[in-house]
């Protein structure tokens, strides 16, 4: 550009072709200059002078405007968090009776190091058969709402309603608890005194970490499902175990095989948090954790479980979060005695 002038109206136009994107400033010498040059060197084309430079400012415009777009779009990814996509990972492991760690896939992360300091730590803790007794442990029992303990070494345990937790009572040196029912651990980090929780006939060990176990006497099935660090499942007759890590839920039905999967964990602690914010969910996962948390009973046809879902249903009534699972998915639900069926076509 020869004169102040004309510069100053360039500017302005660029201004106002993307003012809803990202407004250039005086400051942005390099966008200018390299304007600049573009219409410098369109000197050599040969056109009327008159035009040259509408031709020199429609260029300017197409290479500012490219620049404005992309910084625009550089803008948009630093503001806009991606969309996280669960895949729910079923694989059979091995049978109850003997859960093994070697037929479990471990992935690296950035966090690698800690975890397999962790893990290191978990597999020289020695499995026993013989189980704490809790005949005079410390009983703690939960009713209607979730009780918040903090032990003596300063672990946190939240009670779901009907839940009985045993403690042993001389605990800082052995960290013993015995639970019935459903509860999320906050432990304390020691790696030097381990925190067993027993349930059944299983038992899980920590060194710290967050995690929930739901050992229900209704319901054929116990399930660990892990916040973060590592835990280690054993049942009473291995010295084997498996290691649950972070986003992992472990499933062992009374019959079959083990389930380990990946999970949104913090949608199966909705019955503590209130949170329910599904990001491409399994429907009969939805409907699994819909069923606990606002106590209902939701039913699937088997060729929708598998379709997914995806928005906040948190504070929701169970008619109003089975109302937009139904409207999104283009599904239909049947209501009896308070009992929701849900079906639709299959989305495989």
């Amino acid at each position: 550009m020869k004169n102040s002038k004309e510069t100053d109206l360039f500017k302005e136009a660029i201004r106002e072709k993307f003012q809803d994107e990202y407004l250039l400033t005086d400051n942005d010498n390099d966008v200018w200059s390299k304007v600049s040059q573009e219409i410098s060197d369109s000197k050599s084309l040969s056109v009327n002078k008159k035009l040259k430079w509408y031709y020199a400012a429609a260029a300017a415009l197409v290479i500012t405007g490219g620049l404005a777009v992309g910084i625009f779009a550089l803008k948009q990814n630093q503001t806009s968090a991606p969309e996280i996509t669960v895949k729910s990972i079923e694989r059979p492991i091995s049978p109850p009776s003997s859960l093994n760690d070697n037929k479990i896939e471990e992935k690296a992360s950035p966090s690698a190091s800690s975890l397999n300091t962790t893990k290191s730590n978990l597999n020289n803790v020695v499995h026993t058969s013989a189980k704490p007794d809790f005949t005079n442990a410390v009983k703690y029992f939960s009713e209607e709402k979730s009780i918040i303990h903090n032990l003596e070494d300063g672990s946190v345990v939240t009670l779901n309603n009907a839940t009985e937790l045993d403690k042993e009572k001389v605990f800082l040196n052995n960290r013993n608890v015995q639970i019935n029912g459903e509860a999320f651990f906050e432990v304390s980090s020691d790696k030097d005194h381990p925190f067993t929780v027993y349930f059944g006939q299983y038992k899980l060990v920590v060194v710290g970490t967050k995690f929930n176990v739901r050992n229900r006497k209704d319901e054929n099935y116990k399930e660990i499902t892990v916040l973060e660090g590592i835990v280690k499942v054993f049942d009473n007759s291995t010295p084997d175990g498996i290691l649950v890590t972070k986003g992992q839920q472990l499933t062992i039905p009374v019959e079959g095989n083990a389930i380990l999967r990946q999970v949104e964990a913090e949608n199966f602690l909705s019955w503590k948090t209130g949170k329910l914010d599904f990001r491409k969910t399994k429907l009969e996962d939805i409907a699994l954790i819909l069923s606990r948390t606002k106590d209902a009973q939701i039913t699937l046809d088997n060729k929708i479980k598998k379709c997914k879902f995806t928005g906040d249903l948190s504070g929701l009534s169970i008619d109003e979060a089975i109302q937009v699972i139904t409207l999104t998915n283009a599904l239909k639900v049947e209501k009896t005695e308070g009992k929701f069926h849900l079906t639709g076509t299959s989305c495989e």
